[in-house]
């Protein structure tokens, strides 16, 4: 009759099998699967990066092949970002995705009765900044505008100045989309409480031939309210 192991050694087995399984987990660790990174808009953009940073020339590139109004203008609408991000406030600031306001990014909004470019921070009183957009050759319109609002209403308006970026921002509240509202609302109550937290910024970019002549975006104004 075979001899049985005693339980002693039975025992005794299973717990050198367990300490090399806890050693082996230890040295080589346990594979855990990771969540995917959920996708921050922005966050490719790199604003800190040195002019011209990629996203620009990818749109410079894009005019050279078909020059259009459009990209024109988006050229402009990311070199005021740059200018704001590195020049002006020196950190990285995020883009909200397209049709929504989020405080702490970068909104951009298109078309006529509307500002170009806002961001607001994320302090309890915020700050906040308004961008004028120029790409290429495009200036200041002055005077172009004729006052919708009260009390300026019937007034010929230019970019630049307070009564302009006031008018344009009740037209802003007048929409039915919410972005356009709430950042109507955080330039009026910033204008309104006028307590230097509206920051008014001009920004122009020419665009070169090439990115290696690429000039740094000139500031065509900075006021604060």
């Amino acid at each position: 009759m075979p001899n049985r192991p005693s339980l002693r050694t039975t025992t005794k087995k299973k717990t050198i099998q367990l300490q090399s399984k806890i050693y082996k987990a230890k040295k080589v660790g346990v594979r855990k699967t990771r969540k995917p990174v959920a996708f921050c808009p922005g966050q490719s953009s790199k604003y800190l990066k040195p002019w011209i940073i990629p996203r620009a020339e990818l749109i410079r590139k894009s005019i050279e092949a078909n020059r259009t109004k459009k990209l024109v203008e988006e050229y402009g609408e990311v070199a005021a970002k740059w200018h704001l991000a590195n020049a002006v406030l020196r950190k990285e600031i995020p883009d909200a995705p397209a049709g929504t306001f989020q405080t702490g990014h970068f909104v951009t909004f298109q078309g006529a009765n509307t500002v170009d470019v806002i961001y607001v921070d994320t302090k309890v009183t915020p700050d906040v900044y308004i961008l004028e957009a120029k790409g290429g050759t495009a200036a200041l319109s002055v005077g172009r505008r004729k006052g919708k609002y009260s009390p300026n209403k019937g007034k010929k308006l230019s970019q630049g100045t307070w009564a302009y970026l006031y008018d344009v921002a009740t037209a802003m509240t007048q929409t039915t989309n919410p972005a356009k509202i709430a950042a109507g609302n955080a330039i009026l109550k910033a204008y309104n409480d006028n307590n230097g937290k509206l920051h008014y910024i001009g920004v122009s970019a020419k665009i070169p031939v090439a990115s290696s002549s690429a000039p740094a975006p000139d500031e065509l104004f900075n006021q604060t309210r």
